[in-house]
This record gives C-alpha cells, structure tokens and sequence, in this order.
C-alpha cells in the first residue's frame, strides 16, 4: 500500500514539475529570449520542494559515521567467562526474551543474566535527518564494558512497519547510499555488537563456539 502512494506521489511530482518546467522556458524565452534561465530555476525550485536536505543528510551522515560511529570490543566473551566460570550454565534470560528496565523512551537497559545487561541509549533528533544510536554491553558488578557500538541512522526505517513513523522517516530517499555506517569490510557495525553478545550468551548457556 504504502508504495503505491510513493508512486502516485512521485508520478504527480514529476508531471507538475515539467509542467512548471515548460512555462517557466516559455515565460524567460518569450520574454528575455532566454528560455534556459527560467527552466533551470523552475527545475532548481521543484528539486529544492523536496529533496532540499538530501545532499546535506547525505555529507553529514559520512562525516559522522568516519568520525564518531564504530563498534569496539574491550573484553571478547571468551575472556569473560574465562574469568567468570561461574556464569556458566545459569540463566541467560528466558524463552520469551529477557528483562528490560526503561529508563525513558529512548533509554533502557536490557538484562541477559544476573551480571550481564545492555543499555541503549537514543537520540532520534540528533541532527536533521540523523539519528544517533548507543549501545553498550556492561558487567553490572564492575560497571565495565565488554563491548560498545555508535550508529548513525538517516531515517528510521523500522519505524515505517510499527507505524510510528515521523514526518523524516518518510523520505526513503534519504537511505540511497546505505542507511548506516558501516566498517571499511562493509559489515553493520550494530551486527558486529549483536554477534559479540549473542556469541557471551551462547557461551554462558554453555553452547561453546
């Protein structure tokens, strides 16, 4: 459904801005003998209705994903339950997910056992059209971290589905390009996050490798 409206509506952008594109030429041409000028402008107008901050989301996503996002390792799994036998074979969450304490819309810590718990923390007003996500994975008893990602989204795509969308998000054409940063192998940097804690989980349900 929701493509059918993109369709509709860029179908109906495109046929009003060349209309506005031929009577602008034929207004400068008719009466400055010069056509070109008022086409471009009319094309530089229509273009700016809609894709005003594309190249400006574009720049600013690049220069924070090579400045600022990343997804960095402290303590590999292996090494802390090296260092946490104990841990191994208790309970890492239940069957239906594990515990989250909320600490606000955009802030929450999610508990995989007794000592282990991610906290998320978001800012969906970063920048215009930039999204900041933090996530962290923490021993509780010591406050360290194992691990840590920094991600930069241009729109919330996963909001689109929920329906919780904002107005941004509905520009998908802020996505062309990659939606996220990734690593100079072209890995996710939240995969790699989601690997590191999946693989400690795994490890302290005593899977092994």
């Amino acid at each position: 459904m929701i493509a059918l409206l993109y369709i509709a509506f860029f179908v109906a952008y495109g046929l009003v801005t060349i209309f506005v594109i031929n009577k602008s030429y034929g207004f400068t041409k008719l009466r400055y003998g010069k056509g070109w000028v008022g086409g471009w402008l009319a094309a530089l107008v229509m273009y700016n209705l809609v894709f005003w901050d594309w190249i400006p989301v574009y720049v600013m996503h690049k220069y924070y994903c090579s400045t600022e996002a990343g997804f960095w390792v402290y303590k590999s799994p292996e090494q802390w339950i090296k260092e946490h036998p104990g841990m191994v074979g208790e309970k890492w969450g239940n069957d239906y997910g594990w515990p989250v304490e909320r600490l606000s819309n955009d802030h929450w810590k999610t508990w995989y056992s007794s000592k282990i718990y991610s906290e998320t923390l978001r800012q969906p007003k970063f920048l215009h059209g930039l999204r900041k996500n933090e996530q962290s994975l923490v021993d509780s008893n010591t406050g360290m971290l194992l691990a840590r990602v920094v991600q930069f989204e241009k729109i919330n795509e996963s909001a689109l589905s929920v329906g919780n969308a904002a107005f941004t998000d509905f520009k998908v054409w802020l996505a062309i390009g990659g939606n996220s940063c990734i690593n100079p192998n072209g890995k996710d940097y939240q995969l790699g996050f989601a690997e590191n804690f999946r693989m400690l989980i795994k490890l302290g349900q005593g899977c092994g490798k």
